[in-house]
């Protein structure tokens, strides 16, 4: 056997393994996938079974409302979040109401569509560096590295 399939091979089985489906009720599915949040929590997908061979896959709210309890909004008040959010989201295909990531799409492209799903919730959690303490660290640490560089004398964090 190929390396190549063995990979292939080890990375579904731990897939089917760590991944879980659980009806909730007739038309309710969750989710519960192995890959990670920003809190260290497992990703967790809703899909609602909707008539005529339709679903929708939804974050049930989770995912923005994980970062604003964080302090990182996304309103007119806070343009750079809302604008970045907009960009992830537009190009992966997701909607949003209000604090809810979803896509509604055909049964058969189920596959396809949870991945982009789950690539858009990993982006949108990325999002935590947009809170002000980590962009204002980020922002003394370049200074830190210009002034070093032109080799300029000065005090981290001086008290006065």
């Amino acid at each position: 056997m190929k390396q190549s399939t063995k990979l292939k091979n080890q990375y579904f089985e731990w897939l089917f393994k760590e991944q879980n489906f659980q009806d909730l009720g007739q038309n309710l599915i969750r989710i519960d996938t192995p890959f990670l949040d920003n809190q260290f929590d497992n990703i967790v997908l809703y899909v609602e079974v909707l008539s005529n061979d339709r679903i929708i896959i939804t974050d049930d709210d989770w995912t923005l409302s994980n970062l604003e309890d964080k302090g990182i909004y996304f309103n007119s008040q806070n343009k750079t979040n809302l604008a970045a959010l907009e960009n992830i989201i537009s190009h992966l295909g997701i909607d949003r109401r209000h604090h809810e990531l979803y896509i509604e799409t055909d049964f058969s492209k189920f596959p396809i569509v949870k991945q982009r799903m789950l690539q858009a919730i990993m982006q949108v959690n990325d999002l935590i560096v947009l809170h002000k303490n980590v962009r204002r660290n980020i922002f003394f640490e370049e200074v830190a590295d210009l002034l070093t560089k032109k080799e300029v004398l000065f005090v981290n964090k001086p008290s006065y």
